[in-house]
């Protein structure tokens, strides 16, 4: 959907999408908007303290905020997309607080079902 959208802007702007790879001016000027709107979510510590926190089966909250922010639907449970950007992302702040969720989960009364201990200060993951 996004590449069908960068696709008519370019059009509008008469840029030929992609030109030349991302990183020129005028693809740049294409995805802007989108990259824009996905930057609060990547860069605020909340968000980024869920994606790396939470089980796996609660990152659909994340993808749903995330899709909602460019303006693409998102049906519940829907898999992300393998090799996109977003998943890469989502995995690599999974993969650097791997330890920290696994002490979390593994402690044990939250392995009972209790959640006393809230999750570690935003701090951690600015």
């Amino acid at each position: 959907m996004l590449s069908d959208r960068w696709t008519a802007r370019a059009r509008k702007l008469n840029i030929e999408f992609p030109y030349r790879g991302y990183d020129s001016p005028a693809t740049q000027c294409v995805v802007f908007p989108e990259t824009i709107a996905l930057a609060e979510a990547l860069c605020n510590p909340d968000w980024r303290r869920h994606v790396a926190m939470v089980h796996e089966s609660d990152l659909d909250r994340f993808y749903r905020y995330a899709f909602r922010a460019v303006g693409i639907p998102r049906t519940l449970n829907q898999p992300p997309v393998k090799g996109d950007p977003l998943t890469f992302w989502v995995m690599n702040i999974r993969t650097e607080h791997a330890r920290r969720r696994y002490e979390y989960w593994s402690s044990p009364l939250t392995a009972i079902g209790r959640h006393p201990v809230p999750f570690p200060n935003i701090r951690h993951f600015e």
